[in-house]
C-alpha cells in the first residue's frame, strides 16, 4: 500500500481480519505484523504454506527483508514471546529500572502507565 493512502492501515486489518478467518488460531495480527504460531516444525511448515497461498488469493505482498520464518522467539509489541512463555522485553524493563522520580503530575502518569503496562509481571501486586 503506497505511502499517504488515506484509511490504509483500516483497510489493510480489516483485509487481514478476513483473511485470518482462513488462517484460523495459529495466526496472529496487530496492523501490519503478522505472526504463525505452531507447535511442531511440520506443522509450522504447512501454515507457512497456508498462509503463503493465502496471501497470493488476496493479492498481498510480502516485504521479504521484513519478514523472520521459524523463529523459536520473537520481540513482539514490547514481550518476547516463546514456545515456554511470554515475557516483557528487556530492554523495557530495562528502561522502567532507570525512570527519573516524577515530579510533575504529568511525569507521574507517565510512569504509572509504563508501570500498569507491565503489571501482569510483577509479582506481589
Amino acid at each position: 500500500m503506497p505511502f499517504g493512502v488515506c484509511g490504509g492501515p483500516e483497510a489493510f486489518s480489516s483485509v487481514i481480519n478476513e483473511i485470518k478467518k482462513d488462517l484460523g488460531k495459529a495466526f496472529l495480527a496487530f496492523l501490519d505484523d503478522i505472526i504463525l504460531c505452531s507447535n511442531s516444525m511440520e506443522e509450522h511448515l504447512r501454515d507457512i504454506d497456508y498462509f503463503l497461498e493465502v496471501m497470493i488469493k488476496n493479492n498481498l505482498k510480502l516485504r521479504m527483508d521484513k519478514c523472520q520464518w521459524a523463529r523459536k522467539e520473537i520481540k513482539y509489541l514490547g514481550y518476547v514471546i516463546s514456545k515456554d512463555s511470554i515475557r516483557p522485553d528487556p530492554k523495557k524493563i530495562e528502561a522502567i529500572k532507570n525512570i527519573k522520580p516524577p515530579t510533575t503530575y504529568k511525569q507521574l502518569l507517565g510512569v504509572h502507565g509504563a508501570l500498569s503496562y507491565h503489571r501482569y509481571f510483577i509479582v506481589n501486586l
